[in-house]
């Protein structure tokens, strides 16, 4: 088709997409997910005709951070003159086809994005309200609103800053099939076309919990992580991670996941591949290194520790990840045993399974792929 493979890796703040609403109330979050601001960046930067192909790696729910998820798109080869001017779409004099050059890329679509709700009719005053209806209609198909008593100015920052691009490789045009078993009678090709959904290696993704005890939790505020963990308030007794790293012992290897399966999972088979589970704690400090965490009361028992669920595997079922979580949590409450969990994974029967855990506490923190290492 003329328009070589990219791969692209990025990082996204899984709350930046929470903030838009229509005048009916109607969730659009969906128009400023991250595969359409992507999209929207290289509308902005290569033009809506010159790319195809898009998809990315991994979905995420809505507030799941991203500290790396990946995608990959074709982009066609620039027209240029001789003399390197873009012609624009001008047919005036030699022109020659140039790739795009892969940091220009990345340098551009992160320019676009970052200066996106700035010219985004998503974003739309609706204090004035004659003046927000005459701008829906005429600059937005959409006839969207921004309905928040908070200034428009916080929503846009949020925006600006909460997506980036990480890197920009091309990626190869074929990859080994993994069904070919080159036996006689084998209907399967040797290579398929690279996919980047379908190349990845593993997955790896990391849950924090902070866990906070002691005589009065209200000392041990922290607005740091509001948005980025899942933070337990009514539990003195720290969490047995000696127990929880038992329980995921069972649920490493290739099982059924059905108890662990999200409910609208598209996924054809449950049956998927965990590599690794691994769990540990630490006293929590908001500049990351192993201290405790300082209160303002100098009587004060209150204490915090950060639990880091770290999971591994080639593919999930939908929700697995924070199902798979919130067990562990129930374990390490004394709540659940860790040879029950063995039962709930062999019933496979989701209703038998604790709760799900929160998405805000979620990041998935890398992808690998085969022949691209971004």
């Amino acid at each position: 088709h003329g328009a070589p493979h990219l791969g692209l890796a990025y990082q996204k703040n899984g709350v930046g997409e929470n903030c838009i609403l229509s005048d009916t109330g109607r969730d659009l979050r969906g128009v400023q997910s991250v595969e359409g601001r992507l999209r929207q960046a290289l509308n902005s930067l290569v033009g809506h005709d010159n790319y195809e192909n898009f998809q990315v790696s991994s979905r995420t729910d809505r507030g799941v951070h991203a500290l790396m998820n990946t995608c990959h798109v074709d982009i066609r080869p620039r027209k240029r003159r001789g003399d390197g001017i873009d012609t624009a779409g001008s047919s005036d004099g030699a022109t020659v086809a140039s790739p795009w050059d892969a940091q220009r890329l990345q340098k551009g679509l992160n320019y676009f994005i970052r200066n996106q709700s700035k010219n985004d009719n998503l974003f739309v005053d609706s204090t004035n309200t004659r003046a927000s209806e005459r701008k829906r209609s005429e600059n937005s198909s959409l006839g969207q609103s921004y309905l928040s008593p908070l200034p428009l100015s916080l929503y846009q920052e949020s925006m600006d800053n909460s997506l980036r691009v990480l890197n920009v490789l091309p990626a190869p045009l074929s990859a080994p099939n993994k069904f070919h078993t080159g036996k006689p009678g084998c209907t399967e090709p040797e290579e398929i076309d690279w996919n980047i959904r379908f190349t990845a290696t593993s997955r790896t993704y990391c849950y924090r919990i902070l866990h906070i005890s002691g005589n009065d939790e209200r000392e041990a505020c922290i607005p740091f992580e509001h948005d980025r963990s899942w933070r337990m308030l009514d539990d003195d007794e720290p969490l047995d991670v000696d127990a929880m790293n038992l329980a995921a012992k069972i649920l490493i290897g290739t099982h059924d996941f059905s108890s662990f399966r999200g409910k609208g999972c598209q996924r054809l088979s449950p049956v998927v591949t965990l590599n690794d589970i691994e769990i540990s704690s630490t006293p929590y400090s908001p500049f990351g290194h192993d201290m405790t965490f300082s209160t303002t009361t100098k009587d004060s028992n209150t204490s915090v520790n950060l639990y880091t669920i770290r999971i591994t595997g080639e593919s999930f079922v939908y929700r697995q990840v924070r199902n798979i979580v919130g067990c562990l949590v129930r374990v390490g409450q004394g709540k659940t045993m860790p040879s029950e969990v063995e039962h709930i994974l062999e019933k496979r029967e989701r209703k038998l399974a604790p709760v799900m855990a929160p998405a805000h506490g979620l990041f998935l923190t890398n992808v690998a792929h085969w022949g691209l290492d971004l």
